[in-house]
């Protein structure tokens, strides 16, 4: 019985929240008083107040016809073509009955846009899929897709397209063209705000901001990057994806202070322990990296060692990535983090040991052309224990690899992922620590 009223009481509470502006978009504002109306016209008109739940219903008809909610404008053209049937209001039953019809269609296609692009994405998941069948699959979608948007021109179309030409031209990495499509959808949603709501908005500008890193179009993203997670509900899932790769963006842009101002905002939240493993994981190597900046000196901090005392560096070297194919690039960043830090310790054979790890990892995980870059800086980290630590030796032994480093700094991959300082900015300032250390040796 306790259970019966405590759902009971539920159901009511949800009929009686207060869905408003400006905490709710304008769009999510009236698909819930419309969604609301329409239950209650549909009740009156059950139990015989047809006159009441008829002018509720014409009511919330002329909104849900604004904002383009098609599944609630089948429900109340169906329910008016009924009524007007019982009144013998013969012009207008027409009317409402070639409506519903009208709005059924426009449903169909809604759904089978749906249908389509959820198939897309979900066979783009498995593994076993080539490239050209995704891009055939992809290209027939956005084909049927653009045909229901050219005779439909409904929201639910316009964004659906939107996607899918995004989710095609990922695959295709056709970036600019990427891009694109995220700034023309990013503008509709702008140029249409009864429309839009801040997670559609966030939705393409997230995707926007993953692009500018992998292209490493980095001011830009930095720009982009706040606007990205403040358009999504604080303490979200999508909020906190949106706030790392907004932190990514601040680390690779050089500002170390907006990324420690951000790993503030992510773990000082009271959703934050509520979080998955991996997402305590990644603010843990967001925090390793603006710690790093610090030692190194190449932060706007200029704090030193011994001054830094709220990262424990000692439990994060000690805790060894797990070996695995899906983490390789993750486990690239946190490598390479604790060989920098082994370095500002001074302990240049845990440096040796941890770099022979490094070594076996690359050649079993990292072999595509795609890694070239990191291959690249990780031999030159090699040379740092091979010349024992004489900063002169490896210099002139990395002259070459740094040149090809410097050579890919547009490289264009998933992989600049691994990059959450620039190489080149780590390399010198490493080469930096070490003949500051080496003048310190020969002052004794």
């Amino acid at each position: 019985t306790l259970k019966s009223r405590v759902y009971d009481r539920l159901i009511r509470s949800i009929l009686q929240l207060q869905v408003k502006q400006p905490e709710h978009s304008e769009y999510l504002s009236y698909y819930y008083k419309c969604t609301r109306n329409m239950i209650c016209a549909q009740s009156l008109i059950r139990f015989a107040s047809r006159t009441a739940g008829l002018e509720i219903a014409e009511r919330t008809m002329a909104i849900a016809a604004k904002y383009q909610f098609t599944d609630i404008c089948v429900t109340l053209s169906r329910m008016l073509s009924e009524t007007a049937a019982v009144q013998g209001h013969k012009r207008k039953f027409e009317q409402y009955r070639d409506l519903t019809l009208k709005y059924l269609e426009i449903l169909h296609a809604e759904y089978q846009s749906d249908f389509l692009l959820d198939q897309f994405l979900l066979t783009s998941n498995l593994s076993t899929i080539t490239i050209q069948s995704q891009v055939k699959q992809g290209k027939v979608a956005l084909e049927e897709i653009s045909k229901y948007e050219s005779i439909f021109h409904t929201h639910t179309l316009k964004l659906n397209k939107f996607r899918i030409q995004i989710a095609l031209y990922e695959v295709q990495e056709e970036r600019d063209q990427f891009l694109s499509a995220c700034n023309e959808a990013i503008n509709y949603l702008e140029s249409n705000p009864h429309l839009s709501q801040p997670a559609r908005l966030g939705e393409f500008r997230l995707r926007k901001l993953m692009m500018l890193l992998m292209t490493q179009n980095i001011e830009e993203a930095y720009i982009t990057g706040e606007s990205v997670f403040n358009s999504f509900r604080s303490g979200g899932n999508n909020w906190y994806v949106s706030l790392y790769f907004s932190a990514v963006a601040c680390l690779r842009f050089g500002d170390f202070s907006k990324a420690k101002e951000y790993h503030s905002l992510a773990v000082g939240h009271r959703q934050y322990p509520l979080q998955v493993e991996a997402t305590h994981e990644t603010w843990k190597i967001i925090h390793a990296y603006i710690t790093l900046a610090d030692l190194l000196m190449i932060s706007d901090n200029q704090r030193t060692f011994p001054r830094e005392q709220d990262f424990n560096v000692q439990e994060f070297i000690a805790s060894v990535p797990e070996e695995s194919k899906k983490k390789k690039v993750a486990n690239v960043v946190i490598l390479i983090s604790h060989v920098c830090f082994l370095i500002l310790n001074k302990d240049f054979a845990g440096v040796e040991t941890r770099i022979d790890y490094i070594k076996v990892y690359v050649s079993r995980y990292m072999r595509e052309k795609q890694y070239n870059r990191v291959r690249t800086f990780l031999r030159m980290l090699q040379n740092f224990s091979k010349l024992s630590f004489d900063t002169n030796a490896i210099k002139k032994e990395n002259a070459g690899l740094y040149k090809t480093l410097k050579s890919t700094k547009h490289m264009h991959t998933t992989v600049t992922m691994c990059e959450f300082i620039q190489f080149e900015t780590l390399y010198e300032a490493l080469l930096a620590f070490l003949e500051k250390y080496e003048l310190e040796l020969d002052q004794l």
